[in-house]
């Protein structure tokens, strides 16, 4: 699998499995700009998914949102290791209601 147009950007402990399955992982700081570099890195490589641990994803939202406007990479938020923030399943539930045109039952319509 080391031809993998599959990539995953996060911390150590969220990510090492990937590796272990023969993804290729990228591991950068917090920091905005190390998000930046590993995210322009997967483009380069021209992957055609990216998973990125959501708490990373916050240090680029600009970024994150250019890509979904993009046919590949198609880009998917997974939890990290401290938990999900929802953020994967709220960009879902959008492109659900792009696709659909309204949500499909959640107990948040309840709210």
């Amino acid at each position: 699998m080391s031809d993998s147009k599959v990539m995953v950007i996060g911390d150590r402990d969220s990510v090492l499995g990937f590796g272990a399955l023969g993804v290729k992982v990228k591991t950068p700081s917090a920091q905005a700009e190390d998000v930046r570099q590993a995210v322009k890195e997967a483009l380069n490589e021209e992957v055609a998914i990216l998973f990125i641990t959501e708490r990373l994803a916050q240090e680029v939202p600009e970024m994150i949102k250019d890509l979904s406007r993009r046919p590949l990479p198609s880009v998917v938020l997974i939890p990290d290791a401290s938990g999900s923030k929802g953020m994967g399943l709220k960009k879902l539930n959008e492109i659900i209601v792009k696709a659909v045109g309204s949500t499909i039952g959640t107990q948040d319509e309840e709210s």
